[in-house]
Parts: structure tokens; C-alpha cells; sequence
């Protein structure tokens, strides 16, 4: 097979994974607001199809692999050779159009990325505000509750003041 057909195939392959991940980054933002308004049902909707998606993108992202190791091997170089070792080899108009599709690529990955983060960042800050919130409600439950052997316990009910006096 010629250079320029696998190039062809791999700008294909990468145009789809581009147009996929376009999509789970969409996901990823109703995911994002469903979280930030508490819509559970929303939350579960959204993730529910987030899943064939990944798996799609799980498919393509084989296949690019798979096309871009035939390319590795017909322009000879080593099984360690990364992406842009590989495309310097090509000729100068395939070699462009395919790091403008590889650009593509990697931006859209970060956009995902960077909506991953702020989820994960909302998340833990809720978290822990409503730990500090029950901490401070809930004195007696802070920090590791013992048994009388010396195993951590779980606390089980509200503590109770007796006054015998009475």
C-alpha cells in the first residue's frame, strides 16, 4: 500500500475520532451542568450515553493505531517512533494536513480533559464542605471512632448526657 493512502485513511480515521470526541466533549458539559444544578436524573441520562460513544471511540482509536503502525513500518522507522518522527518523513503537504488533524486531535482530548477537571474539582470541593459542615454539626463523629477492643467502630447514635442527680 502507498504512503499516501494510508495517510489518507489515518486523516480519515482521525476526522472521525475528532467529530467523536466533539461529542463526549458535549456530553461532558451536560454532565458538567447536570452536576452543578443536582439533576440526578439528567446525571444518569448523560452517562448512560456517554458509553457508546467511548466505546466507538475505543474502536477508532484502535484502528488509527493500527494505520499509523502500517505507516511506521512502510517508512521504516523504529517500533518507539513517536507521531512527529514518523510524519517528518512524509511529504511536505501530507505532513502538514496530518499535524493540522493531529493538533485537532490533541486539542480536543485537553478540552476534555480541562471539563474533566472542573467536574472532578466541584465534586471534591462539595465533598469536603459537606465533611466540614457535618464535622462541625456532629462533634462526636469526627475522626476514627474506637471500640473497646481497639477496632475502629462505626458511631452508631447520637451520645446521650445522663444527669443522676435528679
Amino acid at each position: 500500500m502507498e504512503t499516501r493512502e494510508i495517510v489518507s485513511e489515518i486523516e480519515h480515521i482521525m476526522s472521525d475520532e475528532i467529530g467523536l470526541l466533539e461529542r463526549f466533549c458535549e456530553a461532558e458539559n451536560e454532565l458538567k451542568r447536570a452536576i452543578v444544578e443536582n439533576e440526578w436524573d439528567s446525571i444518569e441520562r448523560v452517562i448512560h450515553g456517554m458509553k457508546p460513544i467511548a466505546a466507538e471511540l475505543e474502536k477508532v482509536e484502535w484502528t488509527r493505531h493500527d494505520r499509523f503502525t502500517a505507516l511506521r513500518n512502510l517508512l521504516g522507522e523504529p517500533e518507539g517512533a513517536g507521531f512527529y518522527q514518523v510524519a517528518v518523513r512524509l511529504p511536505q503537504q501530507e505532513r502538514e494536513s496530518l499535524a493540522d488533524h493531529h493538533r485537532r486531535l490533541k486539542l480536543t482530548v485537553l478540552r476534555i480533559q480541562a471539563i474533566g477537571w472542573t467536574i472532578d474539582t466541584h465534586v471534591r470541593t462539595i465533598s469536603l464542605t459537606i465533611h466540614q459542615i457535618l464535622d462541625e454539626l456532629f462533634p462526636y463523629r469526627r475522626g476514627k471512632i474506637y471500640s473497646r477492643r481497639g477496632d475502629a467502630a462505626p458511631a452508631r447514635s447520637n451520645p446521650m448526657i445522663l444527669n443522676h442527680s435528679l
